[in-house]
């Protein structure tokens, strides 16, 4: 091969190469643009009208449907709780898992990160343990206050010293769960 036919190859060589830096860096601009609408997304804000949001304060729910929810006094009956408040089809989830142990939820302004669900397992625990304590009232007992003292224990195991107990760590392990199943699911 003469040196000019190797000239040639070289300089063909070169374009080619410079051809393929630019497919490559238009690749990678599109790329980045497919990653930053995924978060725009994903970061978008939900409707309140349509979601109920996590703060502290108590799950307005049936209060029928909260007594018997205490009366089981069980992880069942409380994770009921939890679902019927947060995870309805009318309402937007108000959770995103984002792996094993952060998730960020919907405060009513803004996404909150939380790492270890350190925070959304106190509100959380914080609302049910407030709304059982609105229906265990003498009212809806004075005829049976055996069941009143048993409610009284179930909500005792909801309080805050108790967050790190088994009991409460598998309630979270249930709505973990239950949050990453709608994800999947949608």
């Amino acid at each position: 091969m003469s040196k000019s036919d190797k000239n040639k190859v070289i300089k063909e060589l070169i374009e080619q190469n410079k051809q393929l830096h630019q497919v490559i860096s238009k690749l990678s601009i599109d790329i980045k643009l497919i990653k930053l609408r995924l978060k725009i997304d994903d970061e978008k804000e939900l409707d309140n009208n349509e979601t109920n949001f996590v703060k502290y304060g108590e799950f307005k729910l049936d209060e029928d449907f909260s007594k018997k929810m205490l009366e089981k006094a069980s992880i069942d009956g409380d994770f009921k709780m939890f679902k019927q408040y947060y995870i309805t089809e009318s309402k937007q989830l108000p959770f995103k898992k984002i792996n094993q142990t952060k998730i960020k939820y919907w405060d009513g302004t803004k996404w909150v990160y939380d790492v270890g669900f350190t925070n959304l397992k106190k509100i959380i625990v914080s609302n049910i343990r407030k709304a059982y304590t609105k229906v265990n009232v003498l009212q809806f007992y004075e005829n049976d206050l055996g069941q009143l003292e048993k409610n009284q224990e179930h909500i005792g195991q909801l309080g805050d010293d108790n967050l790190d107990s088994r009991y409460i760590k598998s309630l979270i392990k249930r709505i973990k769960t239950e949050i990453e199943i709608i994800q999947l699911n949608s």
